[in-house]
Protein backbone atom coordinates (compact mmCIF):
# COMPACT_ATOMS: atom_id res chain seq x y z
CA UNK A 1 0.00 0.00 0.00
CA UNK A 2 2.77 2.67 0.99
CA UNK A 3 4.52 1.55 -2.14
CA UNK A 4 1.97 2.26 -4.40
CA UNK A 5 0.69 5.41 -2.53
CA UNK A 6 4.32 6.56 -3.56
CA UNK A 7 3.65 5.32 -7.26
CA UNK A 8 0.17 7.55 -6.64
CA UNK A 9 1.99 10.57 -5.80
CA UNK A 10 4.70 10.67 -8.19
CA UNK A 11 2.17 9.74 -10.66
CA UNK A 12 0.18 13.05 -10.20
CA UNK A 13 3.01 15.21 -10.08
CA UNK A 14 4.20 14.18 -13.43
CA UNK A 15 0.64 14.84 -14.60
CA UNK A 16 0.37 18.50 -12.83
CA UNK A 17 4.37 18.90 -14.65
CA UNK A 18 2.95 18.03 -17.91
CA UNK A 19 -0.25 20.00 -17.63
CA UNK A 20 2.11 23.06 -16.70
CA UNK A 21 4.49 22.39 -19.86
CA UNK A 22 1.54 22.23 -22.34
CA UNK A 23 -0.22 25.41 -21.09
CA UNK A 24 3.08 27.23 -21.52
CA UNK A 25 3.64 25.55 -25.03
CA UNK A 26 0.15 26.95 -26.02
CA UNK A 27 1.04 30.04 -24.99
CA UNK A 28 4.21 30.36 -26.78
CA UNK A 29 2.43 28.95 -30.00
CA UNK A 30 -0.79 30.66 -29.83
CA UNK A 31 0.45 34.22 -28.36
CA UNK A 32 3.92 34.30 -28.65
CA UNK A 33 3.93 38.51 -28.04
CA UNK A 34 1.68 37.96 -24.64
CA UNK A 35 2.57 38.98 -22.00
CA UNK A 36 3.11 35.47 -20.35
CA UNK A 37 4.33 34.67 -22.97
CA UNK A 38 6.93 36.77 -22.71
CA UNK A 39 7.20 35.62 -18.63
CA UNK A 40 8.54 32.02 -20.05
CA UNK A 41 11.34 33.44 -22.41
CA UNK A 42 12.44 35.30 -19.43
CA UNK A 43 11.94 31.98 -17.40
CA UNK A 44 14.15 30.43 -20.05
CA UNK A 45 17.02 32.74 -20.88
CA UNK A 46 17.34 32.35 -16.54
CA UNK A 47 17.26 28.92 -17.47
CA UNK A 48 19.74 28.62 -19.56
CA UNK A 49 22.08 30.72 -18.06
CA UNK A 50 21.44 34.04 -20.57
CA UNK A 51 21.05 36.14 -17.72
CA UNK A 52 21.28 39.81 -19.14
CA UNK A 53 18.46 38.67 -21.75
CA UNK A 54 16.41 37.51 -18.98
CA UNK A 55 16.97 40.72 -17.10
CA UNK A 56 15.83 43.25 -20.11
CA UNK A 57 12.87 40.68 -20.90
CA UNK A 58 11.64 40.94 -16.78
CA UNK A 59 12.59 44.85 -16.77
CA UNK A 60 9.75 45.32 -19.34
CA UNK A 61 7.47 42.80 -17.58
CA UNK A 62 7.74 44.93 -13.44
CA UNK A 63 7.26 48.03 -15.24
CA UNK A 64 3.88 46.50 -17.60
CA UNK A 65 2.75 44.74 -14.68
CA UNK A 66 5.00 45.67 -11.23
CA UNK A 67 2.66 43.62 -8.70
CA UNK A 68 2.15 40.13 -10.58
CA UNK A 69 3.77 37.79 -7.88
CA UNK A 70 5.69 35.54 -9.97
CA UNK A 71 7.26 38.04 -12.32
CA UNK A 72 8.51 39.62 -8.76
CA UNK A 73 9.67 36.08 -7.54
CA UNK A 74 11.66 35.95 -10.86
CA UNK A 75 12.76 39.14 -11.19
CA UNK A 76 14.74 38.85 -7.80
CA UNK A 77 16.03 34.90 -8.90
CA UNK A 78 17.44 36.69 -11.76
CA UNK A 79 18.66 39.48 -10.01
CA UNK A 80 20.39 36.92 -7.52
CA UNK A 81 21.33 34.82 -10.09
CA UNK A 82 19.65 32.20 -8.01
CA UNK A 83 16.99 29.15 -8.28
CA UNK A 84 14.02 30.30 -10.10
CA UNK A 85 10.59 29.84 -8.51
CA UNK A 86 8.88 26.99 -9.68
CA UNK A 87 6.65 27.20 -13.18
CA UNK A 88 4.11 25.73 -10.61
CA UNK A 89 3.21 28.79 -9.20
CA UNK A 90 2.89 30.20 -12.64
CA UNK A 91 -0.80 31.01 -12.51
CA UNK A 92 -2.12 28.90 -15.65
CA UNK A 93 -5.66 30.06 -15.32
CA UNK A 94 -4.77 33.71 -16.21
CA UNK A 95 -3.01 32.08 -19.77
Amino acid sequence: DQEAARWRARTEELRAQERIEVAVQTVLAESPQSFWARVVRAYRFAQAGTWEQAEGIVSALREQVPDEQFVVDLAAAIDARGPLPPLSQLPITQF
